[in-house]
């Protein structure tokens, strides 16, 4: 006999509740970010659940699948329920992250990739990126050295929480990565660009 799934405790005091819950490639940069939204927004109807890793040096894609796919075996969803896969593009070819979504796409998953890395989500709350000249489009795509995390952390402050750089200028981000989402059809960003904002948009108030 299978083992019985447990009903997951969501504490947003509403009966219909949406969970979202969220696996990461990376161990630190996306659940710091996650939890501070979710710490910051209080949004009523959802509650947010951020995976953490056992180990945080299994970061491929089809371990980070694996994540969801415990957690799903392990608790009862709702509908209305989305379980998120996040992951960056620069360190996997487009056969891996392909075979990737096919698998998400066939289990009902949601997929927010971001090319070439989660960092170009970051930089999106300071920078315009969209209107940027071609060179620098390249140069961020290229992230050489690391460029892109080098470029968010210079506007880090200190004595300010982490969230509390990015969520002045999340609405303004929403609307740089969906300026950069110009194939919506497609199941990542082939060039440079972040999904993450169709994930994100669901927190902000009157989003669907």
């Amino acid at each position: 006999m299978g083992r019985q799934r447990r009903e997951f405790v969501r504490r947003g005091g509403f009966r219909d509740d949406a969970l979202f819950v969220i696996a990461s490639e990376g161990a630190v940069t996306e659940p710091r970010y996650f939890n501070g939204l979710r710490e910051r927004l209080h949004t009523p109807r959802i509650h947010i659940h951020v995976l953490q890793k056992d180990d945080p040096t299994l970061r491929s894609p089809a371990h980070v699948l694996g994540e969801l796919d415990r957690f799903r075996s392990t608790y009862t969803l709702r509908d209305g329920d989305q379980l998120w896969l996040v992951i960056d593009r620069d360190a996997w070819k487009p056969e891996r992250v392909s075979s990737i979504a096919q698998e998400c796409q066939a289990k009902g998953y949601f997929l927010a990739v971001s090319n070439p890395c989660f960092e170009i989500w970051l930089l999106l709350h300071f920078e315009d990126v969209p209107n940027q000249p071609e060179p620098r489009r390249q140069e961020l795509a290229e992230n050489a050295g690391g460029l892109l995390t080098s470029l968010v952390g210079c506007q880090l402050r200190p004595g300010t929480d982490y969230i509390d750089h990015f969520l002045p200028n999340l609405d303004g981000a929403i609307a740089r990565a969906e300026a950069l989402d110009t194939r919506p059809e497609d199941w990542w960003p082939t060039g440079l660009g972040t999904h993450v904002h169709r994930l994100v948009r669901h927190w902000r108030p009157g989003s669907c």
